[in-house]
């Protein structure tokens, strides 16, 4: 997946580089239906590619990733707020209808910290601020949470990708972390397909 990604935005001059990291970002949080996009591989592939290019810069695009991880939660919130449920059941789609059920009961949970903890979780991010506006979070306690995660979310995963590379030993194991996120994103996915289809059944 690592090498996929480096060989679709690597050779991207630095405007569309960053250009291109923040609408997918955005996208993945901002549009429900976009849940499925690997965004902390993406984001660990980005750290490894900075790490090689000379016009490339880690801080820009640790920025332009938490930019666009809170602008998109930023949008899925209102449009929780503003729709409600409806947005999501009106698609009629099941396996996105059962994830949301699963968020609403991690949401129900943890409360606001479920905000926090839902950025490192795959889906979850994406599902979670928009719960957070169908409850009718506070506004200003969702940005300020939603701030916060975006920062430690953009810049720790970007950072890993960028460090591991110059680390002979994080070098050697990047492809491994990086196969973690997949492999935890395909278990999750499994999990939720068997757990509905035992649903079904009862």
């Amino acid at each position: 997946m690592t090498t996929f990604i480096e060989s679709q935005i690597g050779g991207l001059g630095p405007a569309l580089f960053y250009l291109t990291l923040f609408v997918i970002i955005y996208l993945e949080t901002a549009v429900i239906l976009a849940f499925f996009i690997p965004g902390d591989t993406l984001l660990f592939t980005a750290g490894l590619i900075v790490a090689t290019s000379d016009d490339l810069n880690i801080l820009t695009t640790a920025v332009i990733v938490t930019l666009g991880a809170f602008l998109g939660d930023q949008t899925a919130y209102r449009l929780g707020r503003r729709f409600g449920y409806g947005y999501i059941t009106s698609k009629n789609k099941t396996s996105l209808n059962n994830l949301l059920g699963k968020a609403e009961l991690f949401y129900e949970k943890h409360g606001i910290s479920s905000m926090f903890l839902a950025r490192f979780y795959p889906w979850f991010r994406t599902l979670i601020p928009f719960l957070a506006g169908v409850a009718k979070m506070n506004a200003a306690k969702f940005g300020v949470v939603n701030l916060l995660s975006a920062i430690t979310w953009g810049f720790g995963i970007t950072c890993l990708g960028y460090f591991a590379n110059s680390n002979p030993q994080l070098k050697d194991a990047s492809r491994y972390i990086a196969a973690f996120f997949i492999v935890l994103s395909i278990a999750l996915a499994i999990k939720n397909y068997l757990s509905r289809d035992s649903e079904k059944v009862a």
